[in-house]
């Protein structure tokens, strides 16, 4: 099997720039919208009081999309950790001898504690037996009793 890693530097940079970014718009646009709020008092035009309430529903607008952007990044780097987190489970799971998508109710617990040559569990007639290097059937040595129930499974279907 490959051993290659994704590794996800590139997305976290850029979503630490993006949220920087978004960050400075909520602030800038905060910041507008306090400056426009204290024009209120000032208006003496109707193109005033147009200019003054157009800036402040831009202060508004912007606001939400900068908060928007925020929680898009926050989402996005949820999923990149969730990818992260799902190679690490994947590497246990190999290490542990599963295969990713197997039923883990298959899996043995008395395979790793059981003494050498004794038998872990019976399937389909045949005993699965505890080996140095994994589990045997028939004399045939495998990692896992998965890959053992799987040989088995093929064995009755060849028959």
């Amino acid at each position: 099997m490959a051993s290659y890693e994704r590794t996800y530097a590139t997305a976290r940079t850029v979503f630490w720039v993006l949220e920087s970014v978004a960050l400075l718009v909520v602030l800038g646009s905060i910041i507008g919208l306090f400056a426009g709020v204290s024009q209120l008092s000032e208006i003496r035009s109707e193109f005033e009081a147009f200019a003054t309430f157009g800036g402040i529903a831009a202060g508004i607008l912007f606001t939400l999309v900068g908060l928007i952007s925020v929680a898009f990044v926050q989402t996005s780097r949820a999923n990149v950790d969730q990818a992260e987190m799902t190679r690490d489970m994947l590497a246990l799971m190999r290490q542990s001898g599963q295969k990713p998508g197997g039923s883990l109710q298959n899996a043995s617990p008395k395979a790793s504690t059981a003494a050498v040559g004794s038998v872990i569990k019976t399937h389909r007639g045949y005993p699965i037996i505890k080996h140095e290097d994994g589990v045997s059937v028939s004399g045939s040595v495998f990692m896992n009793v998965l890959e053992a129930e799987e040989f088995i499974n093929g064995m009755e279907s060849s028959q």
